[in-house]
């Protein structure tokens, strides 16, 4: 799965106080705590798979620069060329300047650790999406995920009547109002 935090023990680059990007040549590390710093002052909100200033700002260098987030560790130590760096505070600017979510900057979101493809010119279908869950537990543990992000309309998590026996589930709309489905099922449509 996608590394998608970078707030995390031991993984995040170190903060520094506030101050200008230094420097000429900045790592990785530096322009994300740069970025974080930038955005925390303009007061910046966060979603579409971040929530904090680190995060947003990570995603962001990541993007840009076309770096894994497997390797975070590795990656935050390297010294983009002089160009790239200038795109990703020509981003950075976008971010602030127009409250452009990151989502929408990247084009990319994820959500439960699955990544989306994000169209500002979507509209909902009607067109339910399910994702399986393992067990009636994980149901329960991703409808707080799901309760805690904003979504919309939730019903269950709860055995599903009219469904197969034991069909387990949540349904829900995520913030643009596509309809969503965690399930789970006592047995499972294929046998193994």
């Amino acid at each position: 799965m996608t590394r998608l935090s970078h707030n995390q023990t031991g993984s995040t680059p170190a903060r520094r106080g506030p101050g200008s990007l230094a420097p000429r040549r900045p790592t990785v590390a530096q322009l994300i705590e740069f970025g974080a710093r930038e955005f925390e002052s303009a007061g910046l909100a966060y979603g579409h798979g971040t929530d904090n200033a680190i995060d947003d700002a990570a995603a962001l260098v990541f993007h840009v620069l076309d770096l894994r987030h497997e390797n975070a560790a590795h990656e935050y130590a390297q010294r983009p060329h002089a160009d790239a760096v200038q795109r990703v505070l020509d981003v950075f600017a976008a971010r602030i300047e127009q409250r452009i979510p990151v989502a929408y900057l990247m084009g990319r979101m994820w959500f439960a650790g699955f990544g989306f493809t994000v169209d500002p010119g979507h509209t909902p279908n009607g067109t339910r999406i399910a994702f399986w869950a393992e067990t009636p537990e994980e149901v329960d543990r991703l409808a707080e995920v799901v309760r805690a992000a904003g979504a919309k309309n939730l019903d269950g998590p709860e055995l599903v009547p009219g469904y197969r026996p034991g069909y387990y589930a949540l349904f829900f709309d995520d913030p643009e109002g596509n309809q969503l489905e965690i399930c789970c099922r006592a047995e499972p449509i294929v046998k193994e």
